[in-house]
């Protein structure tokens, strides 16, 4: 579950030690798996 690794990998990021090009990337790619996740739970949820 490559979705848990990344999650869990932000969390042990300490924001002091990256750059703010590096968390600019952080938050881009965090919104972009966030909507993926939500986009394929709405589909779970309204499979017939």
């Amino acid at each position: 579950m490559r979705e848990h690794y990344f999650l869990t990998m932000l969390q042990s990021l300490s924001c002091d030690s990256i750059d703010k090009y590096t968390q600019t990337m952080i938050c881009l790619e965090t919104t972009v798996l966030c909507h993926l996740l939500n986009n394929a739970s709405r589909q779970l949820i309204h499979t017939d």
